[in-house]
């Protein structure tokens, strides 16, 4: 029995031992980005592009021949809208400011306002208010004019 506890010991020591011995090897951990569009494997690019196919329940509407004529009549008459509107405001050497008269083109109404704040007296606010709907778009054209 003696022999049983000095065995016992003498494990447990040589067990202590080698642990104190052993020598712990670390490093930095460093973070690798998987996608490929932020640094990642270029591999990784067609299995994630897989999963998010997978995961995308997106349908594009599908629109009959009359539809799509319809849309592209739409943006025709738009964009003519937008040629005619343009010629207005714009005669030749016209210059855009914050002093050009609004412009009614029946459907909408364009209004041009200074920024606040512009001290340079280049900048101007663009609004067309939808005249039907009450909804209103701007935006702002900053110095070069």
């Amino acid at each position: 029995m003696k022999i049983c506890n000095l065995n016992r010991i003498c494990t447990g020591l040589l067990v202590l031992l080698g642990l104190s011995m052993s020598v712990a090897n670390a490093s930095e951990m460093t973070y690798t980005p998987m996608n490929p569009s932020f640094g990642g494997n270029p591999a990784n690019a067609a299995g994630l592009l897989a999963i998010a196919n997978t995961v995308n329940t997106y349908k594009a509407p599908v629109q009959t021949p009359v539809q799509q004529f319809n849309a592209q009549l739409q943006q025709a008459i738009l964009n003519r809208m937008l040629t005619q509107a343009t010629n207005i405001m714009f005669p030749a050497n016209a210059v855009l400011s914050s002093n050009t008269s609004p412009v009614d083109t029946g459907t909408f109404m364009i209004t041009f306002a200074p920024v606040p704040g512009d001290t340079t007296g280049k900048g101007v606010i663009i609004t067309t208010t939808d005249k039907t709907t009450g909804a209103v778009s701007s935006f702002v054209i900053q110095s070069g004019l």
